[in-house]
């Protein structure tokens, strides 16, 4: 946990992108319950650390895992207090039409203090969702950094979730940190 922290904060304060590398995944752990491999939601962790610390008040989350993170969502979208996450698990299933869906969506955020991906792999062409190419994790990543550079300074970063083909996911998290960074 020290690292995913360090490099949060090293992202705030340098206004640059960063990833982090986790197993177990966790966009699927809830305050009551957990599944899919999922104990601790990073996701959540981590952009409550940011708000507990006022570093910032509104998120946008980008989850591209073939499943929906529901953790994500039970944790962060009903919370009591002031912070606002919006979270799009984009539902095309048509790859044009996907990353359609997620540049739309990204062209109406307004007033973001920082874009996160929860970063799941499993809807590669060669994984369970068959759907994305590497070039669509590059462009991905490239509207990761196009909008976040433009409403909140670049500030961003991404969390490893799903995948399960590994002779894929290499070449998968390769090409999104390439539009990412």
């Amino acid at each position: 946990m020290k690292i995913i922290f360090q490099t949060r904060f090293q992202a705030l304060k340098y206004h640059q992108e960063h990833r982090a590398v986790i197993r177990p995944p966790g966009h699927h752990a809830s305050s009551e319950s957990c599944w899919g491999f999922c104990h601790f939601n990073n996701m959540a962790i981590s952009l409550l650390k940011l708000y507990s610390e006022k570093k910032i008040k509104k998120a946008f989350i980008l989850d591209f895992d073939l499943h929906t993170g529901d953790g994500n969502i039970n944790i962060l979208q009903d919370q009591n207090d002031e912070i606002t996450v919006s979270i799009l698990n984009p539902e095309s299933t048509e790859r044009g039409r996907y990353i359609q869906e997620v540049e739309g969506y990204m062209k109406t955020l307004t007033d973001v203090d920082i874009f996160a991906a929860s970063a799941g792999f499993d809807q590669g062409i060669n994984d369970w969702g068959h759907l994305l190419y590497p070039e669509d994790y590059t462009e991905l990543g490239r509207l990761m950094k196009k909008y976040s550079q433009k409403i909140c300074s670049g500030r961003r970063y991404a969390i490893l979730e799903g995948g399960y083909n590994h002779q894929a996911i290499g070449s998968n998290v390769d090409s999104f940190c390439r539009g990412f960074a």
